[in-house]
């Protein structure tokens, strides 16, 4: 917008020449926002939020509306301040980007990113006591194993243990042969 003045000095009998004067008032832009991204360290199948740390300000003071974009590989997956629950997958990088607009102007993009992270999983189910066997046999432990939550392929570890020692030939094994347990054990 451009303002002009005209001022004429008047001494009550005559006008004077007048005196001009003109000014540019533009538009500024306004700030951009500082984001995070919550939760901190996200698991697969969680929502996300994007949450303003400080908001947007227009030094025209000027009302403000944030836009939002998700990105993930490159594509916008999402335009809201929330990315729905359902949609992130282990070690997938999601970006959230906000900028402020005054309707006129738009402020600098902000980002924030974060990394899906990885879910254990869940413990085998292992009886919790044998029955006494007879010395010198044969047992094999037997191992219930759960769906891993993110569909990885799971491995099992294990450790057999006499009075509280780690019997090293078994480790990493589901059965203890025939006469390596002994009377009483």
């Amino acid at each position: 917008q451009v303002w002009k003045a005209e001022v004429i000095a008047f001494d009550g009998e005559q006008a004077g020449p007048p005196g001009y004067a003109s000014v540019t008032v533009g538009d500024r832009a306004p700030n951009a926002p500082v984001l995070s991204i919550v939760p901190a360290q996200p698991l697969p199948q969680a929502a996300l939020r994007a949450k303003v740390i400080v908001p947007p300000t227009d030094p025209d003071g000027d009302p403000l509306t944030l836009s939002w974009r998700w990105i993930l590989d490159g594509n916008v997956r999402s335009h809201s301040q929330t990315l729905e629950a359902g949609l992130t997958r282990r070690d997938q990088r999601w970006v959230v980007e906000a900028s402020a607009s005054d309707g006129t102007m738009k402020s600098r993009v902000a980002r924030s990113s974060v990394t899906i992270a990885n879910r254990p999983p869940p413990p085998p189910k292992v009886p919790a006591s044998l029955v006494k066997l007879p010395a010198g046999a044969p047992f094999k432990a037997r191992v219930t194993l759960g769906a891993d939550p993110d569909g990885d392929t799971v491995r099992l570890r294990s450790q057999w243990r006499r009075d509280g020692q780690v019997v090293s030939t078994l480790t990493d094994s589901d059965h203890v042969a025939a006469g390596v347990l002994k009377h009483w054990e």
